[in-house]
């Protein structure tokens, strides 16, 4: 068994993620699987629907992240409104809970992994550039 620490599930998460993603493809899948195995859950309607989401939806890039959205995904599953909520007023302490609560969740995702990925992603293309350019040239 994983340590159930934070730093634990979460090393978990990023482990399982790196691993379904090299070896299954589909960033939004490999995303919200790993957090279903962190969390002990097992998911098929939502991990099939999240393959919709796949390089930005539908493999096209023009979307948004498919990681992104699958750790929004799960955020919303665990903390989100349901059916029940629907017609409350918007007032009643009741209702508004999980609506706040589910966004305040997302907006802490948003903050956090959004510059993470950016800082991330220019990091290994200064990586990649860099040992590039010890490389021979394979015109010469």
């Amino acid at each position: 068994m994983k340590n159930d620490s934070v730093q634990g599930k979460s090393s978990e998460a990023y482990e399982r993620a790196f691993e379904y993603e090299r070896d299954y493809g589909n960033c939004a899948q490999a995303t919200l699987k790993a957090l279903l195995d962190v969390f002990r859950e097992n998911n098929d309607t939502a991990y099939r629907g999240m393959g919709s989401f796949a390089g930005g939806g539908g493999a096209e890039g023009d979307g948004s992240c498919g990681a992104y959205v699958g750790g929004l995904f799960y955020v919303g599953m665990k903390y989100g409104r349901r059916f029940s909520d629907i017609g409350k007023d918007p007032k009643d302490p009741a209702a508004a809970k999980a609506w706040e609560e589910n966004r305040t969740l997302a907006k802490k995702l948003h903050d956090t992994m959004c510059p993470s990925v950016c800082g991330d992603a220019a990091r290994w293309a200064v990586e990649v550039m860099e040992e590039h350019e010890g490389e021979p040239d394979p015109k010469t």
